[in-house]
């Protein structure tokens, strides 16, 4: 399944949202002990949620990109890449924005959370928010299952380019196909193309990890 699961998150949100909009429909009171909180408040904070989880997954997505991960392991971009300090930069930024964008991630859904808990029942019916809990849950869980499918795939990807940085590992690039001279290190080679295949097929959700995949076929 290539669907982008983020933006699915973001859908579900939308769609909860609007459950949150008719649930505050003509309703302004709060209960004593509870923060105030109008309807257009609540309306308003739920909108800017939703741009701020939209707006950290478009960033992670463009600064991904724009770094070149995508084309990690494209042969023809390593067979120019001397000394591999392209790649190694890449692997490198690659590592630090797949650990701020889950960090920035997960620190808004508990955010949403927290603020969902704190909406006064007036406002929001009981079981309305124990569903709308339920489902941010479930989004979290997705989330830390989609960093740590990035992260195994990373590493895999570490462990290709330590193969072909290894001075006993000689080969050649040849119309995108690489010739190893050393049986021990294609075999090595071609197992961790395995590993990264199974990885994705595993994550299944993950497109960021399956475009990479798509760059070595």
């Amino acid at each position: 399944m290539k669907t982008n699961i983020t933006t699915f998150l973001f859908i579900v949100i939308i769609i909860i949202s609007l459950i949150f909009f008719q649930s505050c429909k003509g309703q302004t009171k709060t209960s004593n002990d509870s923060p105030k909180l109008t309807a257009e408040q609540l309306k308003s904070s739920i909108l800017n949620k939703v741009n701020q989880l939209n707006n950290t997954y478009k960033t992670y997505q463009e600064n991904i990109k724009n770094i070149g991960y995508t084309k990690v392991l494209d042969l023809q971009r390593i067979k120019n890449d001397v000394g591999f300090e392209e790649t190694n930069q890449i692997i490198k930024k690659t590592d630090s924005l797949q650990k701020d964008f889950n960090f920035n991630n997960s620190k808004l859904l508990s955010e949403w959370q927290e603020f969902i808990n704190k909406v006064p029942s007036n406002l929001l019916e009981k079981n309305k928010k124990d569903n709308v809990l339920k489902k941010l849950q479930q989004k979290i869980n997705i989330t830390n299952k989609n960093y740590k499918a990035d992260s195994t795939a990373l590493l895999i990807i570490k462990n290709i380019v330590s193969i072909l940085s290894d001075d006993k590992c000689k080969y050649k690039i040849i119309d995108n196909n690489i010739l190893f001279y050393d049986r021990n290190c294609l075999n090595n080679y071609q197992k961790l193309e395995v590993k990264l295949k199974w990885a994705i097929i595993n994550a299944k959700t993950n497109t960021t990890t399956n475009r990479i995949l798509n760059k070595t076929n």
